[in-house]
């Protein structure tokens, strides 16, 4: 059992792991050539139990527009007030449903056509992936597979909070939170230098140090700079926390 139950972590992380280099290859295609690059959405696909440009419309077309405003389907507010710990549970869970809602709205923008085929047919394959080894592992998919994909899908959500909590959306440099620690970084291909990304969502992962150091920096301070993301949540998230009011 302590077995599995580890097994279940490294998954989860993993999954989280494949999630976040999915978000950079959304932004900034890893591959040289579509053929390649379709093949790798594919493969990403079935690393984090969803389509490769599931999260397009969501976070491209909507978050990467509003920073944290009130348009944003997964803007801070939703946290509302609180200890820390419910405020981040409460963010996920009203975070997902808006993101659901969002997209089904008569307004919601849509997948370019190429995306929209190229998801059909990355879902066709991912259901026959769990098809299949639902069909040789049983109930082992449950816990090392789908359990997996469901929560990292659900940290993918909730790190939105901190990066974006108590930030300024109407600045062009003051609506991210930006995460410095190197060995963080390293885990998460840069995604700490959040501001620097946002400022510029097509650039290469490994450019946003440098983006950071000479734009961010000079022209925002560091007042919203920390080094350690596991740090700020204990502080903010942890229990116990100190209470953060809603914006």
């Amino acid at each position: 059992m302590l077995a599995s139950g580890a097994l279940v972590v490294v998954a989860t992380w993993l999954t989280f792991v494949a999630c976040v280099v999915n978000h950079n290859h959304l932004h900034h295609p890893m591959a040289r050539g579509r053929r390649a690059n379709r093949l790798l959405g594919h493969l990403l696909g079935l690393a984090r139990g969803q389509t490769s440009c599931g999260i397009f419309v969501a976070h491209v077309l909507n978050h990467h527009r509003h920073h944290g405003a009130a348009p944003d389907w997964i803007r801070p507010a939703l946290a509302g007030a609180g200890t820390g710990p419910l405020r981040l549970g409460r963010y996920t869970v009203r975070a997902i449903g808006a993101m659901l809602r969002g997209r089904r709205a008569a307004d919601a923008p849509v997948l370019p056509p190429a995306l929209a085929r190229h998801r059909r047919a990355e879902a066709a394959s991912l259901a026959l992936t769990v098809v299949v080894a639902a069909a040789v592992a049983g109930e082992a998919v449950v816990w090392h597979l789908l359990l997996p994909w469901l929560i990292a899908s659900a940290m993918l959500v909730a790190v939105n909070l901190p990066q974006h909590d108590r930030c300024d959306p109407a600045r062009a440099l003051g609506h991210s939170r930006d995460f410095t620690g190197r060995l963080g970084n390293w885990w998460l291909l840069n995604n700490g230098y959040h501001t620097a990304h946002h400022l510029a969502p097509r650039a290469h992962w490994a450019d946003l140090p440098r983006l950071h150091a000479t734009v961010v920096r000079p022209r925002a301070g560091t007042d919203r700079e920390e080094r350690s993301l596991l740090a700020y949540l204990w502080r903010h998230h942890g229990w116990p926390a100190r209470p953060a009011a809603a914006r």
